[in-house]
């Protein structure tokens, strides 16, 4: 199974030449992520200890950090799609990462975008889980399946999850940084 990876992530400091590639490959994404199925793995900072309100979950506590929410897109809209809807403030809350990026302690750093019509979301979730993962908040995102979580505290490394990533995957991987990811998100409305 040969998979595109396209990571969507934000780095502090560019030099020109990787600027300058990001600014020619938003446009090409832009167009081809519109409509590509495939899983993601979108990535936060909580800034603060929080307790919110999760639907039928009910209530969790997050202690602060990086997390790590692994979810797929295999319908229509496409992964862009619905990472554009997840990083939206306001919005109709309808999956349990909907409560979580509401919340104003919520920091979206970036997105990882699996480009497949396979189901990975699940080998996925199980490859943080047992790679990076400090805690995993139970049935969170996975109330239909049987992971243990699609949300995961995890190590502040994003570099090495990335790298991992490609490596047991064999995926091919593009950089863009995560105010990109907005402008992308802007292009669909």
């Amino acid at each position: 199974m040969r998979c595109n990876l396209i990571i969507l992530y934000s780095f502090d400091d560019f030099d020109n030449k990787v600027f300058h590639e990001v600014m020619f490959l938003t446009p090409v994404l832009g167009i081809q992520m519109r409509v590509e199925k495939g899983a993601y793995i979108l990535l936060m900072r909580n800034r603060k200890e929080i307790r919110i309100r999760v639907g039928k979950l009910g209530y969790i506590d997050l202690p602060q950090g990086l997390y790590a929410y692994v979810g797929s897109a295999l319908g229509p809209g496409g992964v862009l799609k619905r990472v554009c809807r997840h990083i939206r403030r306001i919005k109709k809350l309808k999956w349990h990462i909907d409560y979580l990026t509401s919340n104003p302690s919520i920091e979206i750093l970036g997105v990882i975008i699996i480009k497949t019509h396979e189901k990975l979301e699940c080998m996925l979730a199980r490859f943080i889980f047992e790679n990076f993962s400090l805690l995993a908040i139970k049935k969170f995102g996975a109330t239909d399946c049987k992971c243990e979580s699609h949300l995961f505290l995890i190590l502040n490394d994003i570099d090495k999850i990335v790298k991992s990533i490609q490596n047991k995957f064999n995926l091919d991987v593009f950089f863009v940084s995560s105010d990109k990811l907005a402008y992308l998100c802007t292009t669909l409305e």
